[in-house]
Parts: structure tokens; C-alpha cells; sequence
């Protein structure tokens, strides 16, 4: 997950920075780094890269000098030694090294003693890769670099040893290596079988992503794209042509090792969107048959299974019907016209309907209705406030995942948005008297952990956004991403006032007192109405939470017993409470720190206890959570009566499809996807998931090994293949950076402009909008989350504006405690309509759509190519490498129309 691989970032440069204090913490760090796995040894040398890229200069001197003098030269001495190396790691001392050099140079690396030091590890670190690599390696851009410090008999060494030649340009100075004359890049040679892996290539990033489904919904708006990307001009007029080549590459994912909703994409794009293509190429009905059938017959990748649903697709998408009438009826029978007073869901079939609408769905046409007039209910609910009928649909939806991806499928976020609005507009306010409440309070956890599986199972990233007063995405953040972390250093309340929030703080203590004894403690009654009462339902999903991760916390480290703790988890059973759970099992299959053993108990008793009424809503509710936590729990627990318990009730399960492939540590996975142009490229073709997911969460590095080959390309080698892997990381770079026009001519302005040196140096890292991150390790966060006043955490409980408009007016028999605190929570809010929903003044799907276009735009393999490029200037070495691949992106960006 984004946010996981945020915070263990942050911890590295913590520690990072922390190494470069103090000279003995510095030889601590050094002498025990090579000892790491390759991948996080890695990544520690890119966090010093970092600190010093930024000119971070080290404020104590004493430390540059030990870094540069003894430290560095002992970790690359013994790194030398090392019989296994990592390319990854390789590069970034190479990196390193570079950056000392023209930043210490003159003022730690210049002397005699320092001189000698440097050539001694330089020259036994190149022999040693070189040895490693088998003599490919290419470290003209090292010994260029460093050629001030090599002495003569250096050199010497290293063109006897035939690692450089002389001839190749050492002597020159960067000024004279942006004179090079580029090579061209334009594919002459292996132009067919380029575009068959970039077609390939292209389409697997195209299925994956919804927004670009719901963009190139019309067959004629996809083809134009299709042709423009991956058809040669010559051929473009051949619709045979195009067909044949389409047919292969979209199949040819089938074989990719795709899973999950990618998977599904894949297959429904095949089955309703195929047929329709083709007829938009001008073939008639009989041809496509004929045209399917050939080319299905030559698809060795194809099961025989997948061959059948196919020509079964083929004979419905030419029927073409509208089945609208008759579906309404359905769910007007099953849903709109119910009683829900004489009638339970689990009677009324919607449930039933729910599930066969996937099978039943079976062309283009039938899924956006069914799509739409899913969409169009949820619309009327909300408007008329038939919450429970809303709550029902929801219910049925979300335990039918396909139908799920279907809806997005055909219309991208608009479901996620819409119960974004909902949850954020609708208060969830009950009168006092109000029986059922714990159902009414239900409605509002349903719709919560709906937009988790949304995200969760569909791999939609919110960790990078921020709206202030959007209770959903600060919910997300704080309690799904995290678990209250970010919490504790609030301040208490808002109140200037210390005797005023000492006087809440201890209004706030009595309540919580309350709820613990009351979910805990076995002497006592129980939850009582007036105390669930006491908190609106937003509260209540942002203390219960924070109170249970304490409590598993506690019984973690013997503070109490099981047995307390296992009273507490009877409640997480109840209706309105049992949203909370999913909460609590991501924190605790985040958490490393909790025992096994009880993470395993815990999971048994949750899972048990809400399982046991099979076909009840409560069940209905957790088999929701299941599809969120199921893949990771049986990752954890695998053969074990909770794997069984939980496996029929995971749709996508990927635990059992790991591959050796997908193993392959992430240092090697671009140097594997380089070769992807070799003769044998099957193997190299499966590869293509891991590279994007490597791609997803390191596109600096991505960026920087890009220009890398593309200097070996033009100094060293002018191999086709590395040209075609060139010419295909181009094109990434694109459809990772455009998605509309507006886009493209955002990128074409942005890499035409001229650098702001000035902005430079205010500006070295992304702008992205974020949440608050917590700056404390893993061991203080867990002593903080136990140990300190829950006080810390009441601001971001009651005090924000959406909750305090939500209040409620508590139960008449509350205790006294609660005066004062109601009257601070409603904010004067005492003449306004009880049941007067939330104003919002800009739906948050709105605010949403535009910050998800910022971190698009500043998260996105263009913007870190552009924050390389303006950090460039004409004496450093890959000045011309840089121009050309801007030029290249360019002249690529306005060839293309979109």
C-alpha cells in the first residue's frame, strides 16, 4: 500500500539523517550497511543521496571529513568483497560518489591522504563489478566524473584491465560531451515486433485503469487511440491488419499473470467490447464471426473455456437488447416497492437478483443500464432519505464484487463519489425516543466500509489527499490508512481557555470511562441506549477505534487479560459497531509488533462470532470486511481454520497466484524488463506487472535509469534494442503523465518552458497535498498510542466541523458529565433543525476530482523527468542525454491527438 511504503520512507530518512549527526553514529551506520538486503540497502543510500542532492550540507564538518575519509571507503570496500551484488545498489554509489565529488571536492577530497584512500576503493569497486557483470558494465560516466582524483598508474590499471579505454572520451569535460552529436532514435530495424510488445504494453495499462475505460468507452473514440499509439502509418487503413494485431495483444494479456479486478477487466473488455470494435472496422456480422473464430483458433494462450465464453459473447453483443424495462421491474419488485416492515432483505430477493445480474449481464449495452440505473437509485435514495432501502442495495452491492467492478468497469469513481456526497451531506441524526437507532447508525458504517472496498479491492490510492472538511477522507486517513497515529499530537481542544478544556477534557474522561466499562467490563450491563446516544455515529466510528487498538495493545503487553479483552470483542458483533472491525484488523495486519498468536485469537473470535448467522445483515456487513482484509488474513494465517473459514467469502484472491517470477527482488526487475526486446521475449513479457508495480512507487529511479541507458545508448552502444526499450520507456512516460488534452498540452508548456533557477531553491520536492504524517518510530508510536492521555486525541474526535454539525442531542438520562460537553459540541447550533443535514458548499466528489488531478500532475513519471531536468545545467554529465529525452517527449506529445 501507498501509505505503508510513506511512512517506512520517512522512517529511513529519520535514520538517515540520524547517521549524519555524529561521527560514531556515522561509522555505526556505514560498517553495518552492507550487511542489509540489497532492496533497503538500497533505498538507504538513495535517502543519503537525497540529503546531500539538496545541499544539505552536514553542519558538522568532522562528520563530512569520517564520511569521506573512512566510512565511505570502508563500506565500498567491503561491499566489494561481496560475492552477490544488486545493480540497484551499484548505481546508487555510483550516484554517490558523483554527488561527493562535486560537492566535497574542493573542501574534503582534494588532499593527498583523501586521494589515496579514493583510489585504492574506486579502483577495487570497478574491478569487482566489472568481474560481476561479466565485463557489460558501463562506468565511463564514474571514471569521467572522478577523473581529477585518479592518479596516472589508476588509469592505467583500469585500461589494462580493458574496463575503459582512453579513446572513449575521459579526458573529455562534461561542456565538451554535450557537443556529441545525437544518434537517432527513430526505429528503422524490428519495427513490427516493437509494436507488438508496445500494443501488449499499452493495453495492460489501458485495463487497468478505470478513468481510461470510462474515457475510450466508444469503440470509435478507442480505436482512433489504438491506431494512433500502436499501428505503423503505412497499415493504418488496414482494418485486417488492425483487427489481427488487436486481437493478439488484448489476448496476449490473458497471459500477463493479471489478477484481481485487472483480470476481470480484461476478460469483460474481450467479451463486450470485441464484437463491437470489430464492427466498428466496417466488418459485417459474418466476417466478425469468421474473423473471431480464425484468430481464436491461432491463440495458443487461450483456454478452451475462454475460447467458448467468447463466441457466446459474440452471438449476444449482436442481439443487442435492451433489457431496461424488465430489470426495473426487478428491482422494483425486490427493492423500491418492499415494505421493509413486513418484508427483511434477506425475503425480499434483492439479494438473489444482485447475484445473478453478473451472469446475466453478458453485453456492453446490458451492463452501462444496469450500471446506470444501479447509480440512478442510489441518486433517489438520498434525495427522498430512504436510507434503509439505500442500506439494503448497498448491502446486496457490495457482497457482489463483480457487479462492483462492472459499475466501474462503465463509469469509473462515479459510485465511490457518490457515497463520498452521501456520507459527508447526511448527518445521521436521531430523535431521543428513536428505537431502532443502532440499525439507523448501521447505514452510516455500510455506506463507510462500502468506499474501503472500493479502494481496497480496486486499488484506489486517497493516502495523498487532504480535504479539511470532508469527514470520509479524513476518516480514510486517519483510521484506515493509519490507526489514530497521526492523532496524538493535537492539541486538545480549540478552546484557548485552560481551565475551560481542562473542564471538556474531564467531560470527555467520564464519557470515555463510560464506553470502557461498559464494552469491557463483565459486571456490567452493557452498552446502555443512552450512552450510545451520548456520541453521534461519527464519533462513535472515530473513538471505538482508538479505544480497542489500546485495549489489543494492552493485552499485547499483559497489561490485562484475554479474557477482558475477549468481553470487549463480543460488541464488535453488534449491528452498528461491526464497521469498526476493519479498522482494526489492517492496524493489526500492519503492525509487526503484536504477537501472533493474539492477532490469530482475535481474528478467530471477530471472525466466528459475525459469521455465525449465515445470510443476516450482521454477516452481510462482515462478509464486506472480508473482501477488504480477507487476502492479507490468509497470507498471515494460511492453513489454518480461518483460512478455510474466510476463503468462500474472498472474490479476488491473489494469495495463490505467486509466482518465482514475482519473487524476484525489485533491484533486478528493470534490469530484467530491459531485455524485454531480446528474441526470447515471453519470458521477459510476465515480467511487465511487477515493473509497473516497481514503476507505481519509484519513479525517480525509473526516470533516472531511463537516462542512464539512454547515455550508454548514446556514447557506448547503439544496440536496436536498447533504442526499441528507449523508444517504449518514452511511451510510458506518456500514458503515465496524459490522460486528456489539457494534459498533454500542460506537459508540452512545462517541458518547453525555461527553468526558474531561483524556484529551485525553494522548491527540490513535490508539492503534493497530504495528510499529516507522524514523525515518531514504530516503538514510540506504540507507547504513545497506550501510554499517553487519550486527551490528545479528543480534538480530532468531536472538534472537527463536520461531527460537531452531525451532533446530536444525547439522551435524556445521560449523565451530568455530558451537559458541558454537549453544549461545546454543538457550537450554538441549539435553534437550527434537528434534522437539518450538513451544508456543504462544494461536494466533496468535487474537491476530490480536483486534487486528484494535482497529485496526478505532481506525482507522475513527467514531473519527476521535469524536477531532473531543471536540476541540470550544462556542466553536468547527462546535460545532452536529458535534452535529447525531453526533445524525444516532446516531438512524441505533439504527434499525438487526444
Amino acid at each position: 500500500m501507498a501509505f505503508a511504503d510513506k511512512i517506512e520512507g520517512h522512517r529511513l530518512y529519520l535514520m538517515t539523517e540520524l547517521s549524519l549527526s555524529t561521527k560514531s553514529k556515522s561509522k555505526l551506520f556505514w560498517s553495518n550497511l552492507y550487511k542489509l538486503p540489497d532492496e533497503l540497502e538500497a533505498r538507504y543510500l538513495q535517502e543519503v543521496l537525497k540529503i546531500i542532492q539538496k545541499c544539505e550540507k552536514v553542519q558538522n564538518q568532522e562528520t563530512i571529513d569520517a564520511l569521506i575519509a573512512r566510512d565511505l571507503p570502508n563500506y565500498i570496500m567491503a561491499y566489494s568483497d561481496k560475492q552477490d551484488k544488486s545493480l540497484a545498489v551499484v548505481n546508487q554509489i555510483i550516484s554517490l560518489i558523483v554527488v561527493l565529488v562535486d560537492n566535497y571536492y574542493s573542501s574534503a577530497i582534494k588532499n593527498d591522504s583523501s586521494k589515496q584512500i579514493w583510489n585504492k576503493f574506486i579502483i577495487k569497486f570497478v574491478s569487482s563489478v566489472d568481474k560481476y557483470t561479466g565485463g557489460t558494465f558501463n562506468f565511463t560516466n564514474l571514471v569521467k566524473k572522478v577523473k581529477p582524483i585518479l592518479l596516472q598508474s589508476s588509469l592505467e590499471k583500469l585500461q589494462d584491465s580493458q574496463i575503459i579505454r582512453l579513446d572513449e572520451g575521459i579526458c573529455a569535460s562534461a561542456t565538451e560531451q554535450s557537443e556529441i552529436l545525437p544518434v537517432s532514435l527513430v526505429i528503422h530495424n524490428k519495427l513490427e515486433f516493437y509494436l507488438n510488445v508496445k500494443r501488449i504494453c499499452w493495453f495492460y495499462q489501458f485495463s487497468k485503469d478505470f478513468k481510461k475505460l470510462e474515457i475510450l468507452q466508444n469503440p470509435t473514440t478507442f480505436l482512433k487511440h489504438f491506431v494512433q499509439e500502436c499501428i505503423s502509418p503505412q497499415v493504418q487503413s488496414d482494418n485486417h491488419y488492425i483487427a489481427n494485431a488487436f486481437t493478439n495483444a488484448v489476448f496476449a494479456n490473458l497471459s500477463l499473470n493479471v489478477s484481481g479486478y485487472h483480470l476481470f477487466n480484461v476478460k469483460n473488455f474481450i467479451l463486450t467490447k470485441l464484437t463491437l470494435i470489430f464492427k466498428d472496422l466496417n466488418f459485417k456480422e459474418q466476417e466478425v464471426s469468421e474473423l473471431l473464430a480464425d484468430n481464436l483458433k491461432s491463440l495458443t494462450m487461450v483456454d478452451a473455456n475462454m475460447k467458448r465464453m467468447v463466441l457466446e459473447a459474440m452471438k449476444c453483443n449482436s442481439v443487442g437488447d435492451d433489457n431496461s424495462v424488465e430489470l426495473r421491474a426487478k428491482f422494483s419488485e425486490t427493492l423500491v416497492n418492499v415494505n421493509s416492515g413486513f418484508t427483511s432483505l434477506e425475503e425480499s430477493g434483492l439479494i438473489e437478483l444482485i447475484n445473478e445480474l453478473p451472469k446475466i449481464l453478458l453485453t456492453d449495452k446490458r451492463q452501462q443500464i444496469a450500471s446506470n440505473m444501479i447509480l440512478d437509485m442510489i441518486d433517489g435514495f438520498v434525495r427522498s432519505k430512504e436510507l434503509e432501502k439505500l442500506n439494503r442495495l448497498l448491502l446486496a452491492l457490495m457482497n457482489n464484487v463483480e457487479l462492483v467492478n462492472i459499475i466501474l468497469f462503465h463509469t469509473n469513481m462515479t459510485l465511490l463519489n457518490k457515497l463520498i456526497d452521501y456520507i459527508d451531506f447526511e448527518n445521521f441524526k436521531i430523535d431521543s425516543d428513536e428505537d431502532e437507532f443502532q440499525e439507523y447508525y448501521s447505514y452510516c458504517g455500510v455506506a463507510i466500509i462500502s468506499i474501503i472496498l472500493i479502494l481496497k479491492v480496486f486499488d484506489i490510492d486517497f493516502s495523498k489527499i487532504d480535504i479539511k472538511d470532508s469527514f470520509v477522507i479524513s476518516y480514510i486517513n486517519s483510521f484506515f490508512y493509519r490507526l489514530g497515529s497521526n492523532l496524538t499530537s493535537n492539541a486538545p481542544t480549540k478552546n484557548e481557555n485552560a481551565e475551560e478544556d481542562s473542564t471538556i477534557i474531564t467531560n470527555y474522561n467520564t464519557l470515555l470511562s463510560e464506553w470502557i466499562n461498559s464494552l469491557f467490563d463483565e459486571s456490567n450491563d452493557g452498552l446502555s441506549d443512552d450512552l450510545v446516544k451520548s456520541l453521534s455515529i461519527k464519533q462513535i466510528y472515530k473513538l471505538i477505534p482508538i479505544v480497542y487498538k489500546q485495549a489489543i495493545e494492552a493485552t499485547n503487553i499483559k497489561r490485562i487479560d484475554f479474557s477482558v479483552m475477549n468481553n470487549g470483542l463480543d460488541y464488535l458483533s453488534q449491528l452498528f459497531l461491526i464497521p469498526v472491525n476493519v479498522c482494526l484488523i489492517e492496524w493489526m495486519l500492519r503492525d509487526p509488533s503484536l504477537k501472533m498468536d493474539l492477532k490469530y485469537k482475535i481474528l478467530s473470535e471477530l471472525i466466528k462470532t459475525s459469521l455465525q448467522n449465515v445470510g443476516e445483515t450482521p454477516s452481510l456487513i462482515f462478509k464486506i470486511i472480508l473482501n477488504i482484509c480477507g487476502p492479507e488474513i490468509m497470507k498471515q494465517c494460511p492453513v489454518t481454520e480461518v483460512y478455510q473459514i474466510i476463503t468462500p467469502h474472498v472474490h479476488y484472491n491473489n494469495v495463490e497466484k505467486t509466482t518465482p517470477k514475482e519473487k524476484m527482488p525489485i533491484s533486478n526487475i528493470r534490469e530484467s524488463f530491459k531485455n524485454i526486446f531480446t528474441a526470447d521475449t515471453s519470458q521477459y513479457i510476465e515480467l511487465f506487472e511487477s515493473f509497473e508495480k516497481f514503476l507505481k512507487h519509484n519513479k525517480l529511479e525509473v526516470v533516472q535509469f531511463t537516462i542512464q541507458e539512454l547515455y550508454t545508448f548514446h556514447t557506448r552502444s547503439s544496440e536496436e534494442n536498447l533504442k526499441l526499450f528507449i523508444n517504449l520507456m518514452v511511451s510510458i512516460f506518456i500514458w503515465d503523465s496524459i490522460e486528456n488534452n489539457e494534459d498533454k498540452l500542460y506537459w508540452i508548456e512545462k517541458l518547453n518552458a525555461d527553468v526558474d533557477r531561483a524556484d529551485l531553491t525553494t522548491k527540490t520536492t513535490s508539492s503534493l497535498p497530504s495528510a499529516t504524517f507522524s514523525t515518531t518510530t514504530t516503538s514510540e508510536a506504540k507507547d504513545l498510542s497506550f501510554n499517553v492521555s487519550i486527551d490528545y486525541h479528543y480534538s480530532s474526535i468531536f472538534n472537527d466541523e463536520v461531527a460537531a454539525s452531525s451532533m446530536n442531542g444525547g439522551g435524556k438520562d445521560a449523565a451530568d458529565a455530558m451537559d458541558d460537553m454537549d453544549e461545546f459540541l454543538k457550537q450554538d447550533d441549539e435553534e437550527d433543525d434537528q434534522n437539518e443535514d450538513i451544508e456543504m458548499k462544494i461536494a466533496t466528489s468535487e474537491e476530490l476530482l480536483k486534487f486528484i488531478n494535482h497529485v496526478h500532475r505532481e506525482d507522475c513519471l513527467l514531473a519527476y523527468f521535469k524536477r531532473v531536468k531543471d536540476k541540470t545545467n550544462e556542466s553536468n554529465l547527462f546535460y545532452t542525454t536529458i535534452k535529447i529525452l525531453n526533445e524525444k517527449i516532446l516531438e512524441d506529445l505533439s504527434s499525438r491527438e487526444i
